[in-house]
Parts: C-alpha cells; structure tokens; sequence
C-alpha cells in the first residue's frame, strides 16, 4: 500500500513538475517574442490580450499568435490612457475589441478594423482625440454606446453593410464628423447617436431607415436612389407577386366556370 502512494505521490510530482516547465517555457517564449503584450488563455485555447508592459511607446502590431495560440481578443481597458500610441494594427481572425479597450488614447490617429472582429465593446475608441479615419469592420452588427465618443478629428465613416443597430453616443461629440455612410441593414439608432456632431452629413438610400431618422431628428442628408442591384431585386418581387396574383385569377375563372357546367 505504501508503495502504491509513493508511486502516485511520484508521479503527481512529475506531472506537476512538467506543468510548471511548460507554463514557464511558454511565459518565457512569449516574453521573448512578444515583450510588450500580457495575455490570458481563454478556456477554448486562444488568447486574450490583456496589456502592455510599456506604456511610452508609439505603435503597437497586435500579434495574430503567440506560441502557437491565436490572439482572438483584447480585453476591457488593455491600453486605455497609452497617450504616446499614434498607430496600432489588428491582425486577421481578431474577434473582439473590449469596452474601452484605446479610450483616453488622444495620440492615435487611425484605426483599421478587420473583418474578422464581429464585437466592439462600449467606448472602444472613445476619447482618442486625434483620430482622423477608421475602417470598420465588415462583421458588425452593433456600433456599441460611445464607440467613437469625443473623437473631435473624425471626418468621414462607413457603416458596414452588415450592421442593424447604432448605439447611444455612439458618435457623439464628434464635431469634425462631415459624413457617415449608413447602409439600408441599419434599422435602428439612438436618437443622441450624433449628439453634438453638428457638422454630420448623413449619406444613406432613398426611403431608408436612415433618411426617416435624419428627417426625424433634424440633421442633413443626402438620400440616393437605391442601387441597380437593389431595383433589380424589387422588380423580381413585384414580378413574382404580380404572377401570383395572375395565376390565382386564372384559377378563380376556371373554376367559375366549371361550376356554371
């Protein structure tokens, strides 16, 4: 018996013992590699980027793996009040972009988000005070509560084609803002989206969603006639439609007339 606990005894040791020396194999490869993220292992494998261990540096490359893992997101507040950053890149298979992740960065002048970013968290962007342009990702559905909050130096952006929703303050305070582009998905928006943005021009399809709310809450537009793709897509419906009602007459006459035989 006391062989069989010396044994189990060894061989959680070992275990143990190989655990710590991977964890610290790939601490160290990490720190090597890439010394200015911290970074948590999520429970499906991946990476969430969590910091940085210096805060006076300029431009950051976000990583798409570290040892192997994927970087899939960054958390709340990773590089909030980093005032020296003036660039950052995302990396491809990026999924999510935390709540106030670059609020307060008031150096960075640009943002290019991939399309493989699906979340961004309330006031991502918010408060970066010498951002110009941004690139929003083609997977957004939501354009998140202050996302872009005080962001006094945006001039121009495009909503992507697959966003439904646009948030309270979402661009709001953003006084240089002179066009967003605002696709027929987008059904819904707070009516303080552009609180403050009094310069905006809102450029959208006739008849959309987007050209209710400008008309409803007072700010200029310029409606365009929708696409060639979408009249060709109304013409099939109505064709469609119209057959349908021609086939259901043909029927009611028929059977009229069988019945009078």
């Amino acid at each position: 018996m006391k062989k069989l606990f010396f044994k189990a005894a060894a061989v959680f040791t070992a275990a143990v013992c190989m655990l710590s020396m991977f964890s610290a194999n790939v601490f160290a490869e990490g720190t090597e590699d890439y010394k200015l993220y911290k970074f948590d292992i999520q429970y499906d494998g991946t990476l969430e980027i969590t910091g940085c261990t210096q805060e006076n540096i300029s431009r950051l490359d976000i990583p798409a793996e570290i040892n192997g893992r994927r970087v899939t997101k960054i958390s709340n507040n990773a590089f909030r009040d980093m005032v020296l950053l003036q660039e950052v890149t995302f990396p491809d298979g990026l999924m999510e972009i935390g709540s106030q992740a670059f609020s307060g960065c008031i150096s960075l002048k640009s943002a290019e988000i991939p399309d493989s970013v699906e979340t961004l968290g309330y006031g991502a962007f918010e408060d970066c005070g010498a951002m110009e342009s941004v690139k929003l990702s083609g997977s957004l559905e939501i354009i998140p509560s202050c996302c872009f909050e005080n962001c006094v130096y945006l001039k121009s952006v495009v909503i992507p084609d697959k966003t439904a929703s646009i948030r309270s303050g979402a661009f709001s305070n953003c006084m240089r803002l002179e066009s967003v582009y605002i696709p027929h998905s987008v059904k819904s928006i707070s009516s303080n989206a552009f609180a403050n943005s009094d310069n905006v021009v809102i450029h959208c399809r006739r008849g959309s969603y987007a050209e209710k709310y400008a008309v409803r809450n007072a700010i200029t537009y310029a409606a365009e006639p929708p696409s060639q793709k979408e009249s060709v897509s109304v013409a099939v419906i109505l064709g469609v439609m119209w057959g349908a009602v021609m086939l259901a007459v043909i029927i009611c006459v028929i059977a009229a007339k069988k019945q009078r035989k």
